[in-house]
């Protein structure tokens, strides 16, 4: 139970950032004031969001049960 309530601040808190980063992106486009510095923090911060959204807790457990799951059937 732990783990799901830590995903759901986890998701939550990624889905704050995404829309963090569009309004980020619209507003240096729209102001015409898109430097690459902006641009390479943008873009780190995507790969970020993908890692950690990939290492989260929930996923990991659901993977190790996946795993196991194949294990089993194998044998």
């Amino acid at each position: 139970m732990n783990v799901v309530i830590y995903n759901a601040i986890h998701m939550i808190g990624l889905y704050f950032l995404f829309y963090w980063m569009i309004l980020k992106i619209y507003r240096t486009y729209y102001r015409l004031e898109a430097k690459s510095t902006t641009l390479i923090y943008i873009y780190s911060l995507i790969i970020n969001q993908n890692l950690c959204i990939y290492n989260s807790p929930g996923l990991i457990h659901f993977r190790n049960q996946l795993n196991r799951s194949q294990y089993s059937l194998q044998i």
